[in-house]
């Protein structure tokens, strides 16, 4: 992450308001980790999205909402997730 985040501050997309619309975008139609078992196409494309949302939270939280599926299942409980 710290790689990535280097390099979106250095071509300056921390301040690209179409880059920020493109991260949340992507966040809301890429699968969450928790909505796919085993391997595959969903399951790149989950873990493309566990990426995206790291990157999120470390250097957008306040500028990109987090996707409502993340939120969704941050409230099951434990023993359903």
């Amino acid at each position: 992450m710290g790689i990535a985040a280097e390099l979106i501050e250095r071509n300056g997309k921390h301040k690209d308001n179409a880059f920020l619309l493109a991260m949340e975008a992507a966040l809301n139609v890429l699968p969450t980790p928790r909505m796919v078992s085993g391997k595959g196409v969903l399951a790149g494309a989950a873990a493309d999205a566990e990426a995206l949302e790291k990157l999120r939270k470390l250097m957008f939280s306040s500028e990109v909402p987090q996707a409502r599926e993340w939120m969704l299942f941050a409230e099951l409980p434990p023993e359903t997730k």
